[in-house]
C-alpha cells in the first residue's frame, strides 16, 4: 500500500511568497462524486451535448446537465488514471469513478489544473486497484498566489500546451502523408520529369505483375538478390555469453523498438566470440531485420556501429552497390513486403520467420539507382521534417515541465518571468 503522506499536497508548503497564501483544497472548493445521473436513458450517449466526464477523461456527450457555466477540476480517482486530472469548463456532467472539484471565487479552476495534475501530487491508497479518498482530497495543501497571477500562470501555460497539441498534430499530418507516399512511390514510381507515374492516364507505363500493378521499367527480385555477393543474409551469434564492456557490441530485437540504431545501452559480447561470426558482421547502411518477436522490423546500420554483430533473433541484409539502402529500407517497411512477412511468420505466441523464407521475399524496384535514390530521398526528407517536429514537441514538453515547477509554486513570478522575455 502507497504510504499517502509521500504525495506533495499532504505535506504543507515550508515557505511561500509573502502576497500567496497556503490553504487546503477544502477551503476554497467543494468535492462532488461522480456518476450522479445514474444508469437512466439520458445517459445514453449523443453525437453532440453536453461533454461527460469519467476516469478516462471527456467520455463523449450525453444529454442531461449536472454543472452549467461552472468550471472545475475532475480527478479521476479509481483504477488506472488514478490521480490523473482533466479540465471541465462551461456545462458538464460526470459519470463513475471521478470527483470534480468545483472551486471557489477566490481560485481560478485552469490554475489548480495544472498544480495538481501533477505525478505524485494526490494521496493514494490501495494495491491492486489504487483509488483516492473522497475525504483525503480536501485535506490536501496548496499555495495560491494572487487571483490575476494565478490566471497569468494558467495562460502561459495554456499557450505552451497550445503550441504542444499543434506540433502533435502536425506530426500526426506527417505520418498520414508518409504512409500515403509510401504506397505511392513503391507503386507507380518517379517518371524523368520528377513526377508520379499516373497509371490511370498512362496505362502503358505500367504492367501486372504477382505484387500487383507495377511500372514498366520495374523488376520484381528476390531479396536475397538484391545484396552483396560476398554477404548473404544471415542471421548473428547464437550464444553471446557474458557481457563486456569494452567488448563488440551486438544487436538484439529488443535493441530495435525506436527509430534508429544506437551503441548507447548495448550489451557487448568478447571479440573472440564476436570473431567467430564474422559472417554477421555488420557495417554502415546495412539493414538490421527482426526475424523473431517484431518480424519485419528494419533498421539502418549508423556508422557508429560499423562492426557491430547480431543475434539469432535478428538478420544482417547487406544492399548490393547497386541498390540505395534506403530504398531497400523503405520498401521492406511498405505494405508489400510487410503482407509478405506476415504471410511467412509460424508461431502465433512466439512469431518468428526463417532466413529461408527472408531470402525469397519479392521486392519490386526501379531498374535505375538513380530513380531508386530519387525516391529514397523523398522519404528521407518527410522523415528528417517528423524528426525535427518532434524534437520541436520534446523541447516544448521540457519548456512547460520547467515552467510548472517554477510558475506553481512561486519560485519564479510571472512579472519577472515577462520582464525577462520583454529584455
Amino acid at each position: 500500500m502507497r504510504n499517502a503522506r509521500l504525495s506533495a499536497g499532504w505535506l504543507k508548503p515550508d515557505g511561500h511568497a509573502d502576497d500567496w497564501r497556503i490553504v487546503q483544497i477544502g477551503d476554497v472548493s467543494k468535492t462532488v462524486a461522480g456518476g450522479r445521473l445514474g444508469l437512466t436513458k439520458e445517459l445514453h450517449y449523443q453525437a453532440s451535448g453536453i461533454p461527460a466526464f469519467s476516469a478516462a477523461g471527456q467520455d463523449g456527450f450525453v444529454m442531461r446537465v449536472e454543472f452549467a457555466a461552472t468550471d472545475a477540476v475532475v480527478l479521476s480517482s479509481v483504477g488506472a488514471n488514478c490521480g490523473k486530472c482533466f479540465l471541465a469548463e462551461g456545462s458538464w456532467t460526470t459519470l463513475a469513478n471521478v470527483q470534480a472539484i468545483v472551486t471557489d471565487p477566490t481560485i481560478s479552476a485552469r490554475f489548480l489544473y495544472y498544480r495538481v495534475n501533477r505525478d505524485g501530487y494526490w494521496p493514494r491508497s490501495g494495491s491492486a486497484q489504487p483509488f483516492i479518498k473522497p475525504s483525503d482530497i480536501g485535506r490536501c495543501w496548496i499555495q495560491l498566489p494572487p487571483l490575476a497571477e494565478q490566471r497569468r500562470i494558467a495562460e502561459i501555460l495554456d499557450t505552451v500546451d497550445e503550441a504542444i497539441r499543434k506540433t502533435e498534430e502536425i506530426i500526426a499530418k506527417l505520418k498520414l502523408v508518409k504512409q500515403g507516399m509510401l504506397h505511392d512511390l513503391l507503386t507507380r514510381g518517379i517518371d524523368d520529369n520528377g513526377e508520379l507515374r499516373d497509371p490511370d492516364r498512362n496505362p502503358e507505363q505500367f504492367k501486372d505483375s504477382p505484387l500487383g500493378r507495377i511500372p514498366s521499367d520495374w523488376e520484381l527480385r528476390r531479396l536475397e538478390d538484391c545484396v552483396r555477393s560476398d554477404a548473404a543474409i544471415t542471421y548473428g551469434i547464437v550464444q553471446a555469453g557474458p557481457h563486456v564492456p569494452d567488448g563488440v557490441p551486438y544487436i538484439r530485437t529488443g535493441d530495435m523498438s525506436g527509430t534508429r540504431l544506437s551503441a548507447n545501452g548495448l550489451l557487448r559480447t568478447s571479440a573472440r566470440i564476436a570473431s567467430s561470426y564474422a559472417r554477421s558482421r555488420v557495417v554502415a547502411s546495412d539493414i538490421v531485420c527482426a526475424i523473431r518477436a517484431t518480424v519485419g522490423k528494419v533498421l539502418l546500420v549508423p556508422a557508429e556501429l560499423e562492426g557491430a554483430n547480431l543475434t539469432q533473433g535478428t538478420a544482417r541484409i547487406a544492399p548490393a552497390a547497386t541498390i540505395s539502402p534506403t530504398f531497400l529500407l523503405w520498401s521492406l517497411r511498405g505494405a508489400s513486403l510487410q503482407r509478405q512477412f506476415d504471410q511467412s511468420v509460424k508461431g502465433t505466441t512466439f512469431r518468428e520467420i526463417t532466413l529461408a523464407q527472408l531470402r525469397v521475399l519479392r521486392v519490386a524496384m526501379p531498374i535505375t539507382k538513380h530513380e531508386q535514390d530519387h525516391i529514397a530521398a523523398m522519404f528521407e526528407s518527410l522523415e528528417e521534417r517528423g524528426r525535427c517536429e518532434e524534437a520541436t514537441a520534446n523541447k516544448l514538453r521540457l519548456m512547460k515541465r520547467g515552467l510548472m515547477d517554477d510558475l506553481l509554486t512561486g519560485r519564479v513570478r510571472v512579472t519577472e518571468l515577462l520582464n525577462e522575455a520583454a529584455e
